[in-house]
């Protein structure tokens, strides 16, 4: 293949690349808007290792505020839902750690480190933290453990399921597909011009050198 040629075929592999890129990013924020956007509170989670009980107001903590008693706290929600993603707005007592999100695709189904979710936008000092999934799916349920930390009040003052996609989550793909976009077509075009060239030298292959010719006395 001629140098000229690699640099077409190079070419087309990359445009190719960007519009396949960019039709499975359209896919996926279709499928990502398909979950409806709704509010979760506490009320409606069960809790573990928090109490909601611990009577007087401490600062502006009240008993409508949470308080962890260990370093395993959770919530969980029963959604049933189809679920994209989930942001929480927390104001802590203390510095919190570890925040991370849980999902279920199944009634009975553990949870697992395949399914855990670290946030994917975090603002520490607004306490703000969004976390998505890899896509929309139906989720049977979300535990989120809000920190790790032991004899820490908390108030949730927002939990929203499926909040809206940014404009650079829209616009802008993971990091996988980045890299696909980026390096699989040289490593294709490379591939096609070794492939040819084999075929080139099986088709027609190089003559040997020339036996000698014996002379008769």
């Amino acid at each position: 293949m001629s140098k000229k040629g690699f640099v077409r075929l190079l070419a087309a592999l990359y445009a190719a690349a960007v519009l396949l890129c960019a039709a499975g990013q359209l896919l996926w924020v279709k499928g990502m808007t398909q979950a409806e956007p709704r509010s979760l509170s506490v009320q409606e989670a069960q809790l573990s290792s928090i109490r909601t009980d611990y009577g007087a107001k401490w600062l502006d903590y009240t008993a409508t505020d949470i308080l962890t008693t260990d370093n395993d706290a959770r919530l969980v929600w029963t959604v049933r839902e189809k679920v994209s993603g989930l942001r929480v707005c927390i104001q802590a007592s203390r510095p919190v750690d570890d925040v991370e999100l849980y999902y279920t695709t199944a009634p009975g189904q553990e949870y697992s480190l395949e399914r855990r979710l670290s946030p994917v936008h975090f603002d520490a000092e607004r306490g703000e933290y969004t976390f998505r999934l890899p896509k929309a799916v139906r989720v049977e349920s979300l535990r989120l453990d809000p920190t790790s930390t032991a004899g820490c009040f908390l108030k949730l003052k927002e939990i929203h399921l499926n909040p809206p996609l940014t404009l650079r989550e829209k616009l802008l793909p993971a990091a996988p597909e980045l890299l696909c976009v980026a390096f699989a077509p040289p490593l294709m075009a490379f591939a096609v011009r070794e492939l040819l060239t084999m075929i080139r030298e099986i088709k027609y292959p190089k003559e040997g050198p020339a036996a000698p010719v014996s002379r008769k006395e």
